[in-house]
């Protein structure tokens, strides 16, 4: 990835934070957050530790996925373990 192509990133990682950020202060939610919130919140509790599974093997995928990425663009690869 080029000098040019990482700024754009950046500049657009924190083009996103800041949108959120703003978004976060004004203290509102809206009606289709809320709507999805409280349908996900009143779920029965037998689904707590499928779900929680789930989430789990997603965040050890992440670990692998992110492991392969350094891999590829480092020049160090061993870093990457």
């Amino acid at each position: 990835m080029g000098e040019v192509a990482r700024w754009l990133v950046v500049a657009g990682a924190a083009g996103v934070l800041a949108v959120s950020w703003r978004r976060a202060l004004s203290l509102r939610v809206g009606p289709v957050e809320e709507r999805i919130f409280r349908r996900v919140n009143d779920l029965p509790d037998a689904l707590h530790i499928p779900v929680w599974a789930v989430m789990q093997s997603g965040s050890l995928v992440a670990v692998f996925v992110v492991a392969a990425v350094l891999n590829r663009q480092d020049e160090h690869p061993r870093a990457a373990v």
